[in-house]
């Protein structure tokens, strides 16, 4: 699995880039969006930024293209974060109804933790130990989703309004049969599922979250699906989650919605 392909290759979808561009800062505007771009209820699809290795990929709206092609064209993608440029970038949209929502750090799994050269899962792959016995892992058939699916126990794992997007997860069961855990799994573009994690308070510091993330990752990843974990970038607890989980760092990605959605 070629990480690196398919992640340039999604971003270019998101954002209007053609196919190829070898700018380090790709700037296109927003268009006619493929069914295979990744949207988010409540977010603009027309602005989109996204920073990933040595590169960006940013769409605009006509009305504040030239204006944002003149804040990021000449910089360094690895600055387009830093607060004086999100602070014009801030002014920019102001003048179009636009604010920023927020900004995410994603990871990848390792793909050398996971897979072994001929893409299956490591043999010598091993879960997160966690300091409890008598759990139980159960992939998330229909009957169990439905269970929990209206719930506010679980709002990472079983986000609100996407119920209608293709859905994979894995629950947790205590030693007495409590549902106390899920990690849920959400198709994002061509092949990439966003991973979102809830673990009950009692529960928590035993490596269960980790665990959850690592079994549904292996179970996406045998069908040649690639999962994303998304978090805010101030979220130190859910990155350290999936860092446990054996995922690194991937890309960062800036997230705007209109002033009448606030």
């Amino acid at each position: 699995m070629d990480i690196d392909e398919i992640l340039r290759r999604q971003f270019e979808i998101d954002t209007c880039v053609p196919s190829g561009e070898e700018f380090p800062v790709h700037i296109a505007q927003a268009g006619n969006f493929s069914s295979d771009a990744r949207r988010y209820k409540g977010i603009a699809e027309e602005y989109k930024f996204i920073v990933y290795g040595d590169d960006a990929y940013i769409c605009a709206g006509s009305e504040s293209l030239d204006r944002i092609r003149e804040l990021y064209g000449n910089r360094k993608p690895e600055l387009m974060f830093k607060y004086p440029n999100i602070k014009e970038l801030e002014k920019i949209l102001e003048d179009d109804g636009y604010v920023i929502a927020e900004i995410q750090e994603c990871f990848t799994p390792d793909i050398y933790i996971f897979m072994d050269e001929d893409g299956h899962i490591a043999p010598e792959f091993r879960y997160t130990e966690d300091d409890g016995e008598g759990y139980d892992f159960r992939e998330l058939d229909g009957i169990l989703f439905k269970k929990i699916k209206n719930e506010d126990r679980f709002p990472h794992a079983l986000v609100e309004g996407d119920y209608e997007k293709p859905k994979k997860g894995m629950a947790l069961l205590s030693p007495q049969g409590e549902v106390c855990g899920v990690a849920g799994a959400y198709k994002e573009g061509r092949v990439l599922w966003q991973i979102g994690v809830d673990v009950l308070p009692s529960f928590r510091n035993l490596g269960l979250g980790a665990e959850l993330v690592q079994r549904l990752t292996v179970m996406l990843l045998k069908n040649g699906e690639l999962p994303y974990y998304g978090t805010n970038i101030g979220n130190i607890i859910s990155k350290r989650t999936a860092l446990s989980a054996g995922y690194v760092p991937a890309w960062s990605e800036l997230f705007i919605k209109k002033k009448s959605d606030r």
